[in-house]
């Protein structure tokens, strides 16, 4: 988003399990915090399902293709599977359930008369 909000988040991030279409969102900073929150996700993932991550899908971006989370992944023996560039149909989940919360967002917001400093809170209600 365009604005920080009030604890100065500039993004948000969402990690969608394949299988359930479970989906978990984290606010960020930057988004240098992405390798971070992968690994939160993927131990309260591991620990809620008993079961292992056994893969990360995502864009090219610089984000995802950090040391810091290329090893983590390799450690933890998670494939990290990137789409080409340009390519956002080939990560249509993400995109679409990135797209239904800023949707849902924008219209929480409208309907209450809130600010542009709200969108955080906005998308992790929706």
């Amino acid at each position: 988003m365009s604005m920080a909000t009030f604890s100065g988040k500039r993004y948000f991030v969402t990690f969608i399990d394949d299988e359930s279409r479970y989906c978990v969102v984290y606010l960020l900073k930057s988004k240098s915090e992405v390798a971070a929150k992968f690994m939160e996700y993927a131990a309260m993932a591991e620990t809620q399902t008993g079961k292992r991550v056994k893969y990360l899908q995502s864009d090219n971006g610089g984000e995802y293709k950090s040391d810091k989370l290329a090893r983590f992944c390799a450690e933890r023996g998670i494939q990290q599977r990137f789409t080409p560039p340009y390519t956002p149909q080939l990560n249509g989940v993400a995109e679409r359930m990135n797209r239904t919360l800023v949707e849902c967002a924008r219209c929480m917001m409208e309907h209450a008369g809130l600010g542009k400093s709200y969108w955080g809170e906005a998308v992790m209600t929706a």
